[in-house]
């Protein structure tokens, strides 16, 4: 809001605005993963899920890992306090979480968004719990959908061209005079492209919304509110003014230590 006050007329970042950085470390960072993938990242998934397969155990459960999803029930809590095997009908074998590993006294660990389990599951586990966003990926080791037809790969890649080339020609001078007052951006393409992948049902519904985090959603409805009545009543303003003024004699950097303080405060 104050700088909507102060710098008016600006226009947002445009489609390659941010490419002038985020270019050369992309071209880094994949020079980096050609060169040192194969040696950090070995190939041998398939072969640690056939060896631990193999162990002694039911032949009708296998060895299924599942990252925990931001809409998992259990965050924060150990095992112990969140019976897994009564909610998802699937025994924890081991748990990876910050980079360690643990096998033993799994009832005192304590999971977390991200963490990754180890479980023995049946056949059922993945084609229940594989769309919902309890879990951000589960995996057996094997593809558990057949791959996708060629024409539809196709459809998908030209809808992606479709939604790069339409966002930078949009930003171009001669169609902001073709289309005036129409934003031709990011956003609008990718609202289009959406909206042609619902309607030719190129995924699966729930595909769209398994990684959609309603909570945050509700949250930002909720400021959107909360900030309109802050600019009605006039504390937005008393606010901003009040930051100014205190700024004044320290400087621009003061200024946005205490935009950034006052920010962490007011989101508390």
């Amino acid at each position: 809001m104050i700088l909507e006050a102060n710098l008016p007329g600006l226009n947002g970042f445009s489609m390659f605005e941010l490419g002038k950085i985020g270019l050369p470390i992309a071209l880094v960072g994949i020079v980096y993963l050609f060169v040192f993938s194969n040696k950090l990242l070995p190939d041998s998934r398939n072969e640690s899920f056939a060896d631990e397969a193999d162990e002694a155990h039911p032949s009708s459960l296998h060895i299924v890992e599942a990252v925990i999803g931001a809409r998992f029930p259990g965050i924060n809590k150990t095992l112990g306090e969140f019976n897994f095997a009564r909610h998802y009908g699937a025994m924890v074998k081991e748990v990876r979480s910050g980079g360690q590993r643990y096998t033993q006294n799994l009832d005192t660990i304590r999971v977390n968004e991200g963490d990754t389990l180890v479980l023995w599951a049946d056949d059922t586990f993945i084609p229940t719990w594989g769309e919902s966003s309890v879990f951000i990926m589960l995996a057996n080791g094997s593809e558990t959908e057949p791959p996708a037809p060629a024409k539809k790969r196709w459809f998908a890649l030209g809808l992606l061209v479709f939604m790069i080339a339409g966002a930078t020609i949009g930003e171009l001078p001669f169609m902001k005079e073709r289309f005036p007052g129409v934003q031709l951006d990011m956003f609008f393409f990718v609202c289009i492209t959406t909206i042609i992948m619902a309607w030719t049902k190129l995924f699966p519904p729930k595909k769209y919304t398994k990684y959609i985090s309603w909570d945050i959603l509700i949250t930002i409805a909720c400021a959107f509110a909360i900030s309109k009545a802050m600019e009605n009543s006039g504390f937005a303003a008393l606010t901003a003014s009040y930051i100014i003024n205190l700024s004044d004699s320290l400087g621009t950097y003061a200024l946005l230590a205490i935009i950034f303080i006052v920010t962490n405060i007011l989101r508390n």
